[in-house]
């Protein structure tokens, strides 16, 4: 049994990926798929520090939504046991979802694992003090110069739209041991 990470975010980033798994990804890692029944949302909540306002505020990332009828675009990463438990505590305020049977893909014999942070832990819009990271941002940007625009388009049609303010500038996660794995 071989286990593959499904990235929707951050992930899709080679370099990104890279830092979380502590070891150089190439392009020929990764592999692109469709993940069904869910949709990207703005959702996922986390502590940050933003260096502009120099206060803790709650940082609103990527998250997956499950949706009949839908779909969201990723990209898949061979993963093993020991990068999985890094990325785990990258991923600290989500959960390890197996999606195993929702992955379209000709590979054989898999087990491919995601991170979703459940309805109790999301950010709601309208919430005070909860921004998007504009350097987040940049990290997508990069998967999409990395993927393409036919990746980046898909990217788009499968994504809830953002309804939360940019935070410019650099920021950190509040938890030290989550800092330490981004």
């Amino acid at each position: 049994m071989s286990y593959y990470l499904f990235g929707y975010g951050s992930i899709m980033s080679p370099k990104s990926a890279s830092r979380g798994m502590k070891k150089v990804l190439q392009k020929d890692d990764f592999t692109h798929v469709v993940l069904n029944g869910y949709v990207r949302t703005w959702t996922a909540a986390e502590s940050l520090f933003f260096e502009q306002t120099q206060k803790e505020s709650i940082g609103v990332f990527l998250n997956l939504s499950e949706k009949i009828g839908k779909k969201a675009n990723g990209v898949l990463i061979p993963i093993s046991e020991k990068e999985l438990e890094h990325m785990k505590k990258r991923e600290k305020n989500y959960d390890c979802v197996d999606v195993t049977n929702k992955i379209e893909t000709s590979l054989e014999n898999i087990s491919v694992f995601t991170f979703i942070t459940p309805l109790e832990r999301q950010a709601k819009t309208g919430m005070p003090n909860a921004y998007i990271p504009a350097k987040y941002i940049d990290i997508l940007q990069d998967a999409f110069d990395t993927w393409g625009e036919d990746f980046e388009n898909s990217y788009k049609s499968t994504t809830e739209d953002m309804n939360f303010t940019l935070m410019q500038g650099p920021y950190r996660f509040v938890d030290a041991q989550q800092q330490e794995h981004v």
